[in-house]
């Protein structure tokens, strides 16, 4: 059994054996904006409406060289919801890390309708364990705290040790509970 202590209005002590995977929910109020080192070797991009993924026609051809054309419908789709917004980093004029971030809502756990869930997430192999996350995941915080957001959520496999020391990397600490896999609310 694993003890997993999480924080979240009281203390709760939670009890789950070690051959169940579960994930962390991790939460971060910022009000402030991240200070961010200017990087020359990456890009970071951000489109949270289909009008800005239409501004951004270099973005447009690598989100679909990297989704396929099914991807990138789907793509427009969670961008004309209103409630969701693409960011990413390109590398050597490819797509190194892309992530989403919905507003108001999440499919395994309550949030508030002003708060911002982000995930899923990935960097493709080759450009990890470089800091490009770190950098995208504070360049979208920033922007999502311009318009207006102070409450952020991530979650990761229990087991996934190196998002967990990436998230800290960017604001949030210990988590503040857990969900099983494969079971949503």
């Amino acid at each position: 059994m694993h003890e997993i202590n999480h924080t979240f209005w009281d203390q709760v002590t939670v009890s789950i054996p070690s051959h169940i995977n579960y994930q962390n929910v991790y939460r971060q109020e910022r009000l402030e904006p991240f200070e961010i080192v200017a990087r020359h070797d990456v890009d970071f991009v951000f489109v949270d409406s289909l009008l800005s993924l239409c501004r951004q026609k270099h973005v447009r051809k690598m989100i679909k060289q990297f989704y396929g054309p099914k991807g990138y419908l789907k793509t427009i789709f969670k961008l004309l919801s209103g409630q969701r917004v693409f960011y990413g980093a390109i590398c050597n004029n490819e797509l190194s890390h892309y992530a989403w971030m919905t507003v108001g809502r999440c499919r395994y756990y309550w949030v508030a309708p002003r708060e911002v869930t982000i995930g899923p997430i990935g960097t493709i192999s080759q450009w990890q364990r470089r800091g490009i996350a770190t950098f995208a995941a504070k360049n979208a915080i920033n922007r999502m705290i311009q318009k207006g957001f102070s409450v952020f959520y991530i979650d990761t496999s229990n087991d996934n040790i190196s998002a967990q020391k990436s998230f800290s990397k960017f604001g949030f600490g210990d988590p503040v509970g857990v969900y099983l896999k494969g079971y949503k609310k």
